[in-house]
């Protein structure tokens, strides 16, 4: 034990935690350290594939329950394989953690695949909703935290009825943790509903920040041979040298983070990233936001960025045009319509 030291979540899982064999470690994962440290009363991580989305999730649930004393957790997923799985994949190998099974498991201890206790009286419980009438099943456990995984496959009318767990804790702490899909999927909602951040790095050599918050951004600052580059005078980047920024950062309960793959120095050896580089080049563009980038995605072939709207704009116009028509009550009825194609298209 370590008596009387304060340390943070990730400090605390870095110097407990196991996982397959080796000590538990957040090198090469740095944007995440955040995630484990900060405590507001809700979060939501929109994450590309591939990068340790999960094991996260596992590794935060069980120093939080190590952490606060009598504490409950629920963890939930659309289905009930993937609960059984993530048990199996992350949350008891966590659990089995040498230094976890000495200090903080006895005989009495639960073990089930989906209800997990600590000596320390923490609870873990494990469930699964898709929609709002699955929700009913969790209504009756009493919780401190909520998190749920691949939240994009979670209907939105179900968070409501699970976050009532929280009522009468002294903590209630929501968290959502997926891949975003569509624009209108349940994690991009809440990520929207945040404050925002994007992981920002400057280039030593141009001066400008890089913000991977687009398609067109994402794509540029991946067309180095051996790792990230800037966007605007294309030479490498250190992205261990970046920092969160909000986009919203007057919102200060509900911190939602943007992690695409890229922006991890464990995803930059030759091997890994030329697997990304693949991936861009066969990937249709709105896979790639998705597995990629972890950027939600419209249905058509090539979606239409913000980006691309905003360079329709033109600045010095600050009123509508004379030859527009106004109705009786003084107003101006502007119509914008946007055709695309849905398979096979190549741009917007």
């Amino acid at each position: 034990y370590m008596n009387n030291i304060e340390i943070t979540t990730s400090q605390l899982a870095s110097a407990i935690l196991n996982l397959r064999g080796k000590p538990f470690s957040l090198k090469g994962y740095e944007p995440f350290i955040p995630v484990y440290d900060l405590d507001p009363e809700a979060m939501t991580v929109k994450c590309s594939r591939q990068v340790g989305k999960s094991v996260s999730v596992g590794a935060l649930i069980t120093t939080k329950s190590i952490a606060r004393p009598y504490f409950n957790s629920i963890y939930i997923a659309p289905l009930s394989n993937q609960s059984s799985r993530f048990n199996s994949l992350y949350l008891q190998p966590f659990f089995n953690s040498p230094l976890v099974r000495k200090h903080y498991m006895d005989a009495g201890s639960k073990k089930n695949v989906f209800e997990k206790g600590l000596s320390n009286g923490s609870l873990v419980f494990l469930s699964y909703a898709q929609t709002e009438q699955d929700a009913d099943r969790i209504r009756g456990i009493a919780a401190d935290s909520v998190n749920f995984d691949e939240m994009a496959d979670i209907a939105l009318e179900a968070i409501p009825i699970i976050k009532e767990t929280l009522s009468a804790s002294d903590y209630g702490f929501i968290r959502g943790f997926g891949t975003p899909k569509s624009e209108m999927n349940t994690l991009e909602i809440m990520f929207k509903r945040g404050n925002g951040l994007e992981w920002c790095v400057k280039c030593d050599h141009c001066g400008k920040w890089n913000i991977p918050w687009d398609h067109e951004t994402c794509i540029n600052m991946c067309k180095g041979t051996n790792g990230p580059v800037c966007n605007y005078c294309a030479q490498p980047v250190n992205m261990l040298t970046g920092k969160w920024v909000a986009a919203r950062p007057d919102i200060k309960d509900h911190y939602s983070f943007h992690m695409p793959r890229f922006i991890l120095s464990s995803r930059h050896d030759p091997r890994k990233w030329a697997d990304l580089k693949k991936s861009i080049q066969t990937y249709p563009a709105s896979k790639l936001d998705n597995e990629v980038f972890g950027l939600a995605a419209g249905i058509a072939g090539r979606i239409l960025s913000q980006r691309e709207a905003m360079s329709c704009c033109d600045s010095s116009k600050t009123s509508f045009d004379s030859s527009w028509v106004i109705d009786s009550r003084g107003i101006n009825n502007v119509v914008l319509g946007v055709d695309w194609s849905v398979t096979g298209g190549v741009a917007s």
